[in-house]
């Protein structure tokens, strides 16, 4: 098995999706949003943001709502869609959503002056050939920043492979899934990846990582942990046999019910 041998400051998203984010909070991997956490996104543009530092990001007369769907809009230059920063009203909220943007993009640069280690997820065939072909350029400009900068591709397992001079895992999963516990698990999908994970981050930082995930994303997790289950039938949960899940140190939840009926208990 690959096992990394360095020890980095950050591990940090470059998309394409939210899968990448939630699988690095999960492992308490994840220390702070990054600019690319929670949009769709086109790697050869993130490439070039970065490059760029973010010159003409979220820039307002480049974004243009999806569909007519006031609570989605994209960026039209570089190919970016949003779907969880509008709560109600797009024109309403832009000046906030991009002042969250600008913070997060200024915390990113800053911290990826230290050693980072990026996770990308690719998106398609496409990607995998543009990644092929502009290894050198990629590389230097994440080691712009720091000499010690590196990143790692995750490819769904239908994907044709990347050069061995590249770092690559492949996961089990012919699709990606775009739903929360299944995001948050993609990276347990791969063997070889989960044992690289370990050490990536000091024990401490990997400790506080994990309980602010747990603060912030505690509840939403087990929820969607319960849909999980109760979609691929796991331990018998449609067929009317109770079972019992971990949920965290010294919590555990229980699942009673079959069919359209399921109860919960969480015991504290």
């Amino acid at each position: 098995m690959m096992e990394c041998t360095e020890t980095y400051d950050n591990c940090i998203s470059l998309g394409w999706f939210c899968g990448t984010a939630s699988s690095l909070s999960q492992l308490g991997l994840r220390s702070f949003s990054g600019p690319f956490d929670w949009c769709l996104s086109d790697f050869q543009s993130v490439v070039n943001q970065i490059d760029n530092e973010f010159v003409d990001f979220l820039k307002k007369e480049n974004l243009e709502i999806v569909n007519k769907n006031p609570k989605v809009f994209r960026d039209r230059k570089y190919n970016f869609y949003y779907n969880h920063d509008v709560k109600e009203n797009f024109e309403n909220e832009y000046d906030n959503i991009y002042a969250k943007y600008t913070r997060r993009i200024e915390r990113f640069i800053k911290k990826i002056e230290s050693p980072t280690c990026f996770f990308r997820a690719v998106r398609s065939e496409e990607e995998i050939r543009f990644i092929a072909n502009n290894k050198a350029d990629i590389e230097n400009i994440l080691k712009r920043y720091n000499d010690k900068n590196a990143i790692v591709y995750i490819l769904l397992n239908n994907m044709s492979s990347l050069p061995d001079s590249i770092r690559w895992f492949r996961l089990t999963l012919e699709q990606y899934i775009k739903k929360t516990y299944d995001m948050r698990i993609m990276f347990g999908q791969s063997e070889e990846l989960q044992h690289f994970c370990k050490g990536l981050l000091k024990t401490e930082q990997i400790e506080l990582n994990r309980k602010y995930d747990i603060q912030k994303n505690g509840q939403k997790a087990a929820i969607a942990k319960i849909d999980y289950y109760v979609r691929n039938d796991i331990n018998g949960i449609d067929t009317k046999i109770s079972c019992m899940l971990k949920l965290q140190e010294n919590e555990l939840f229980y699942i009673f019910g079959g069919g359209n009926m399921v109860f919960l208990y969480i015991i504290i």
